[in-house]
C-alpha cells in the first residue's frame, strides 16, 4: 500500500511539472542575448552592446515592436549592476524612456525560423557607469503567448571599466 501511495505521488508531481507553464518557459521560441566587442575600456568611453532577439523555433513568430527607432532601450528592458553587488544608477534619460515607452505607436514583425532582430544599446547612456570596476550587463524583453505573459533574459556580459 505505501509503494502504490509513493507512485500516486510521483505521477501526479510529473502530470502537474508536464502541465505547468513554467516547464514550457524553459524552452522559449526566442533566444535573447548581449555581446560587445568591448570587454575592457576606460571610465568616459562610450559603451555600446548589441542585443540580439533569435527565433529559435520552427515557425514564424510576430512580436510588437518600436522598428523606426533602431536603439534598443526602446525595446528592451536594459540592465547594469555592478559585479560587487551595487546597482548602477538610471540616467534621467532611461528613466523618462520607461515611463513615456508605452505611448510610442508599435508594429508588428515577423521573424522567420533563425532569423535575428539586431539592435544597439549605448549604455553608458542608460546608466551611471562613472566609477572604475566591473559591470554587468543583460538585457529582458516581455513576450506574450497562449501561457500568458513571460520574461525572456539574455545572458549576463561583464565588462570592467579603468580609470
Amino acid at each position: 500500500m505505501q509503494n502504490m501511495k509513493s507512485v500516486v505521488k510521483v505521477v501526479l508531481l510529473c502530470s502537474l511539472a508536464w502541465c505547468s507553464p513554467s516547464l514550457s518557459a524553459q524552452h522559449p521560441d526566442f533566444q535573447l542575448s548581449v555581446s560587445s566587442a568591448i570587454k575592457v575600456s576606460g571610465v568616459n568611453t562610450p559603451i555600446s552592446v548589441s542585443i540580439t532577439l533569435k527565433n529559435i523555433s520552427a515557425h514564424d513568430l510576430s512580436f510588437a515592436t518600436i522598428v523606426e527607432d533602431k536603439q534598443a532601450e526602446m525595446n528592451f528592458v536594459v540592465k547594469v549592476r555592478k559585479q560587487d553587488g551595487g546597482s548602477a544608477n538610471e540616467s534621467a534619460y532611461y528613466q523618462s524612456l520607461k515611463r513615456d515607452r508605452a505611448a510610442v505607436s508599435k508594429q508588428e514583425v515577423t521573424l522567420k525560423p533563425g532569423e535575428e532582430l539586431v539592435q544597439i544599446a549605448i549604455v553608458t547612456k542608460l546608466f551611471d557607469m562613472k566609477e572604475p570596476g566591473r559591470y554587468v550587463i543583460s538585457a529582458q524583453r516581455a513576450k506574450s503567448d497562449r501561457e500568458g505573459l513571460r520574461t525572456l533574459s539574455s545572458n549576463d556580459l561583464v565588462i570592467e571599466l579603468t580609470p
